[in-house]
């Protein structure tokens, strides 16, 4: 596990690297200062392993998450033939429930609360206002895409970007509001927003302390607004999606905003969508949270146009 690690390190995969880590540090909690080998992971191991796992308080979702992550190394290691692992398949049988998990979509209400809200005086909250909304304008980018994106991935009327968790390209059209917020926080830097900074830190831990600092102002933020719903990074991708929905987009099409590449079912409808179509949907829901329901295609107007979103 510690060389799979150190080869996730040098390929860049952090969140994977974490994820293997972090499943490391749980086993070696769980077996104290035995050691460990392929050949000690059966049927009656990992029955006692997740029976250690909720008697430690872990929810069903992070005990699935450890047990994908031990099966994914197990296989690893099965492909290079290592001891212990030969013709041997004890997960087979192990059988855990995915939970499904709480909502964390907010109306369109709140989305035009947090637009209309004045916090020329937060600069801190204005910024994690701003890139939430960007977040749900541009059919809930994740925050980590945010924080890379960058002048050169504006092409035209369009932001065309790669997922940075699938590699998946994507491309949103770029509306009246979104392109408020760009010119909000334009500078001299080759970033679109102030989350990537300095030059001699790495680019994955400012992201990480960035969602850090993000999340704690959109708690802020919530209690602001006295908010039942907590706002985290994801709130705003859940909301956009949610409100897709209720709008009576079709699921295909949120899926692809959405980038969810591994639904093969929907992605083998989405072969024939246009792009115009996924246009025209996200500006039907731009224009149903827009104060004064000005949306424009036509960037030679855009900067005439008077955006809420510049005034706060």
């Amino acid at each position: 596990m510690l060389r799979l690690i150190g080869d996730l390190d040098k390929a860049g995969r952090h969140g994977t690297k974490n994820a293997y880590q972090s499943t490391l540090s749980c086993l070696q909690r769980f077996m104290s200062s035995k050691e460990l080998s392929f050949a000690d992971i059966t049927p009656r191991w990992l029955d006692q392993f997740v029976c250690y796992l909720r008697q430690a308080g872990s929810q069903p979702n992070t005990i699935l998450f450890y047990t994908r992550i031990l099966k994914a190394v197990f296989n690893k290691a099965q492909r290079e033939e290592l001891p212990g692992t030969v013709a041997r398949f004890p997960f087979r049988n192990i059988s855990l429930n995915h939970a499904k998990p709480r909502k964390r979509a907010v109306a369109e209400e709140t989305i035009q609360e947090l637009a209309n809200l004045n916090l020329q005086n937060n600069t801190h909250l204005e910024l994690s206002r701003d890139i939430f909304l960007f977040s749900f304008y541009s059919c809930g980018i994740p925050f980590v895409d945010i924080a890379l994106l960058k002048i050169n991935n504006i092409q035209g009327q369009y932001l065309l970007y790669n997922r940075a968790k699938t590699g998946q390209p994507l491309q949103v059209r770029l509306f009246e509001p979104q392109q408020a917020i760009i010119d909000k926080y334009k500078n001299t830097s080759p970033y679109l927003f102030p989350i990537i900074k300095a030059k001699d830190v790495p680019i994955y831990k400012q992201y990480q302390s960035g969602l850090r600092k993000h999340n704690r102002h959109l708690k802020e933020l919530s209690q602001l607004l006295n908010l039942p719903t907590v706002l985290t990074s994801y709130v705003s991708r859940h909301s956009w999606a949610s409100i897709a929905k209720w709008s009576g987009v079709p699921l295909t099409i949120i899926s692809e905003g959405l980038g969810h590449s591994n639904e093969k079912t929907t992605y083998a409808y989405l072969a024939s969508l246009k792009q115009s179509t996924l246009d025209e949907a996200n500006e039907k829901l731009l224009m149903r949270i827009s104060p004064e329901n000005k949306i424009t295609s036509n960037p030679k107007i855009i900067n005439s146009i008077k955006c809420p979103l510049s005034a706060y």
